[in-house]
């Protein structure tokens, strides 16, 4: 939903995605140059988690890699290590690197 009101804080869904992402816009009201904040949510997920590591140039991934990642400190999932290369079984990364540089 979204307000008339420029001062209120308004939750609008990114299109097919309306159950886990969700953008919050900000706007801040009173006199003077009008600023936006926007913050992307996320649907929180627990257990394993990996990065998938992807430069692009020319609209091309020319590089692409599997990153572990350890357990994250709470209460603001601060990420605690990281290693590479991933430990995961050679297929598994394959299949994230095909899925994420398609």
């Amino acid at each position: 939903a979204t307000s008339d009101d420029d001062s209120e804080e308004a939750l609008i869904p990114l299109s097919g995605s309306e159950d886990s992402d969700m953008v919050l816009n900000a706007g801040h009201g009173g006199g003077g140059a009008k600023e936006e904040t926007v913050f992307m949510l996320e649907q929180y997920l627990d257990g394993p988690e990996v990065d998938v590591d992807v430069v692009v140039s020319e609209g091309e991934a020319r590089y692409c890699e599997v990153v572990d990642n350890g357990p994250t400190a709470e209460p603001y999932f601060n990420e605690t290590w990281g290693l590479c290369p991933s430990k995961l079984p050679h297929a598994q990364q394959r299949d994230l690197q095909v899925s994420t540089a398609a």
